[in-house]
């Protein structure tokens, strides 16, 4: 099988490919490819058997993805089951997965605690492998209910965990027991710990993150900050930093004169097992460190395997392991780049030069993830190969190496490594610096959106033959397609100003107004408000709705600037998120009635940024991006920021709207006075469905064949009310706490309704 082995592999991927896409065309296409091959002689019977045999258990083995739904509710408050996980402690919580022994499903838990007591004795019970009584309802996880938006239920369903629970008191916890390997995950926490109490707050952070794998103590915005130049794998532990670690062991064991070099490889060979663990076990560990160990142990025999053979042989094992791991995206991006790497080698290789050879990696590395940063971003950035360049080397040359140094210091010296944490912070603090400012100033994303399959599947084959004929040096014909390859991008991205689709989208948002206009060939992007949560404490809006909902919605939809936003009224849930968009999505107009007050924050925003403020009075008609819309209210000061809510009425699609902010009964009969004829097809119904609005007359002669309600689940104001949804009886009514996102797709006159949580379900 030597230099064969990645036929088989390419069965494990198409496997994968047919059960996550739920589509057997890969199969006949691959069978197809694996025929031609023996036909031609290129592999034997043994391997095409092997491959054909692979694929066929794989298809079962893999969880399919229509499967990872919700189990149904568990009727127990309580549950036995042992730890299956390394159990996480931060500041704030802990939390670890337990598998119950009844139902076999695995339950992640959580508890929040206070420092007063982190130290008590039902904490110091939970270990890996102990058997717990828990006493603590479970529920099914929460999931998304908007297009873009992380989807938590899919996040854990994916690692095989159904359900999560929150221990309220540690008299619902009790744990006996343990596994051999909690050995280790100690050892690990007490590392952490010792390591967070000895050094600064800022070296403990990085020391923890690039040693150990936990990079919980880093800043968010840091960890946001290297996500968004594609730096995240400095922070994931792989081959660079198993790499590194072997090479410190390595040399300081012989060169120190410690052991010869036989006894060096021995030793390394029994500790990258022990490492993978101690640093968090994730697959980009165990990937890097498995290639290390079968590199050395090879070695060692005197036995030569392609590389590729290697990688091919720890990707098979590793999904025969764990077959949810194919769903972890460190896996995927650590092995995509690894065998692009991989592929790549011989033109890695054709240059002597330590600086191109940088660049070389980090252009091919930042290739080959593109369409997965695709998928799981909607973004990229043009210069993070630059930047990568910059980044990479500091760390792999200087912190990654000094921060094992700094531990090994830190458990023997420790004295002399607060004197290398001195030394370090300012240097450090002065790289980082650089970077945010490098960020501030270059921060251009290339906003492209979700690509389809069939797209990222031409890019590999685009990026394969480029780098195919890059290695025989055949420079215009590798221009000619890496123009290509710039093409299929600037295509995917420039597909929405080609489309005749239009689409209105309410979005669910909880208890708020947040609604999205996409004009057919993206003529204009608008918006009718943009709530967000807040305290009830300050009244300060947040901005989780923006970041966890609005942003990624449009990052979803290849948005990258928002013409105009159309706010009914002062109240947060219908403006909170109002100023990211500006700041953000550069919206370029304000439209706003003639009797909207604009605060002191607001008033600095829209001097800040050069925003165009509207006012409009009713029966005004304006236009947008040659979209109109007539100002039905309000008519004159009612001195109630609801009841000044701006109420809009425009055609879309082929039908009439009518969007009513959060007018009552009072403002509705008023409409109904000054417009005798209001044909309304769909209808924003105003308040989130309180008494206070929705009168029947009005509803009686606007006659809506749809009803759209923006209400947030459970929410506090028992919203929407069983009278307006009497009065709703005769009409179709969509609630975002039922259906999450509703979305109406529309093609000149034509169009209908689609429901987020509905197309989930299919």
């Amino acid at each position: 099988m030597k230099g064969y082995w990645h036929i088989p592999a390419f069965s494990l991927i198409v496997s994968i490919l047919t059960v996550v896409f739920e589509s057997y065309l890969f199969i006949p296409i691959y069978l197809l490819w694996l025929w031609y091959l023996f036909y031609r002689k290129r592999v034997k019977i043994f391997h095409f058997l092997l491959s054909v045999l692979l694929l066929g258990i794989f298809i079962i083995h893999i969880p399919k993805l229509e499967n990872l739904h919700p189990k149904p509710q568990f009727t127990s408050s309580s549950f036995i089951g042992k730890i299956t996980s390394s159990p996480i402690k931060t500041d704030k919580f802990l939390r670890f997965v337990v598998r119950d022994n009844y139902s076999k499903e695995k339950i992640i838990v959580y508890y929040f605690f206070n420092q007063a007591i982190n130290n008590n004795s039902s904490l110091s019970q939970v270990k890996y492998g102990a058997v717990c009584q828990i006493k603590s309802p479970v529920k099914i996880p929460s999931s998304s209910t908007n297009p873009g938006q992380f989807d938590y239920q899919k996040y854990l369903l994916m690692q095989g965990i159904s359900y999560e629970t929150t221990i309220s008191s540690l008299q619902h916890l009790d744990c006996t027991g343990s596994n051999p390997l909690h050995v280790i995950y100690s050892l690990r926490d007490t590392l952490l710990s010792y390591t967070s109490h000895l050094l600064s707050k800022e070296t403990s952070s990085w020391l923890t993150a690039l040693v150990l794998g936990d990079d919980s103590s880093l800043p968010d915005e840091l960890v946001e900050l290297f996500n968004r130049w594609s730096l995240s794998h400095i922070l994931a532990i792989s081959g660079l930093h198993v790499g590194l670690v072997v090479g410190l062991i390595y040399l300081s064991l012989v060169k120190f004169g410690i052991t010869t070099k036989e006894k060096a490889q021995f030793i390394i060979i029994l500790f990258l097992p022990f490492y993978a663990l101690l640093a968090g076990g994730a697959p980009s560990v165990w990937r890097a460190s498995l290639m290390g160990l079968s590199f050395l142990i090879l070695s060692k025999f005197q036995i030569k395997y392609p590389p590729t053979d290697i990688i091919s042989i720890i990707f098979i094992s590793l999904v025969a392991f764990d077959p949810y791991i194919i769903y972890h995206v460190g896996f995927q991006f650590s092995f995509l780049v690894t065998f692009g790497l991989l592929l790549s080698s011989k033109w890695l290789s054709q240059t002597n030069s330590s600086f191109w050879q940088i660049m070389k990696i980090s252009f091919v590395s930042q290739m080959m993830i593109i369409p997965l940063q695709l998928h799981y971003f909607y973004f990229f950035q043009p210069l993070s190969i630059l930047i990568n360049t910059i980044v990479v080397p500091y760390f792999s040359i200087f912190v990654i190496p000094f921060m094992f140094i700094l531990l090994i210091l830190s458990a023997t010296l420790p004295k002399i490594a607060l004197v290398f944490d001195s030394i370090f912070v300012p240097l450090h603090t002065f790289f980082i610096e650089l970077l945010v400012y490098f960020d501030k100033i270059f921060n251009q994303p290339w906003i492209i959106g979700l690509p389809s399959l069939g797209i990222s599947f031409f890019y590999y084959i685009l990026f394969f033959l480029f780098m195919k004929i890059l290695e025989g040096k055949e420079k215009k014909k590798s221009f000619c397609i890496g123009l290509s390859i710039v093409g299929l991008l600037l295509g995917v991205s420039l597909k929405p100003y080609f489309s005749s689709k239009g689409y209105v989208t309410m979005l669910d948002i909880g208890q708020g107004d947040a609604i999205v206009i996409e004009l057919p060939k993206r003529r204009g992007v608008l918006f009718i408000d943009a709530g967000a949560s807040f305290s009830f404490d300050d009244y300060e809006a947040s901005d989780k709705v923006y970041k966890q909902i609005i942003e990624p919605y449009l990052h979803s939809r290849g948005i990258t600037t928002v013409d105009s936003i159309m706010i009914s009224h002062e109240d947060l849930d219908h403006n909170g998120s109002v100023p990211y968009l500006i700041e953000k999505f550069h919206a370029k107009q304000i439209i706003i009635s003639e009797f909207y007050e604009i605060n002191i924050i607001e008033k600095e925003i829209f001097e800040k940024y050069n925003i165009e403020v509207k006012r409009v009075e009713m029966d005004e008609v304006f236009t947008i991006k040659d979209q109109s819309f007539q100002v039905l209210a309000p008519e004159y000061d009612r001195d109630n920021p609801n009841d000044n809510s701006l109420v809009l009425f425009t055609r879309i699609g082929g039908k009439n709207w009518l969007f009513t902010g959060d007018i009552s009964k009072s403002v509705e009969r008023g409409i109904l006075n000054s417009y005798h004829y209001l044909p309304v097809d769909v209808l924003k119904i105003a308040h989130h469905g309180s008494n206070t609005s929705t009168d029947q007359g009005f509803i009686g002669h606007v006659r809506p064949e749809y009803a759209l309600i923006p209400v947030g689940r459970q929410n506090r104001y028992g919203h929407p009310t069983m009278e307006v949804l009497e009065t709703l009886h005769e009409v179709l009514t969509l609630r975002t706490d039922l259906y999450g996102a509703i979305q109406y797709e529309y093609k000149a006159s034509k169009g209908g309704f689609k429901t987020y949580i509905d197309v989930k379900r299919d």
